[in-house]
């Protein structure tokens, strides 16, 4: 996962990290744990995340592949 970029994605849409928890029905920590590479967002998540921030199919891609 390309977490610099997805960190970049989240900043440029405004959002905040906290929000993105709660809508993909995770705790603050779970996202934090999950962007450091500990543990990985799971398909819905990613799927959900990239439906938050509009990303294209391409960016989703560039970022959890």
């Amino acid at each position: 996962m390309n977490a610099q970029l997805l960190d970049k994605t989240v900043k440029d849409s405004g959002l905040k990290w906290n929000y993105i928890a709660g809508r993909l029905g995770i705790t603050t920590q779970a996202v934090r744990n999950k962007r450091k590479g500990i543990t990985e967002f799971t398909e819905p998540e990613k799927e959900m995340l990239a439906s938050i921030l509009n990303m294209t199919d391409e960016l989703r891609v560039f970022i959890f592949d």
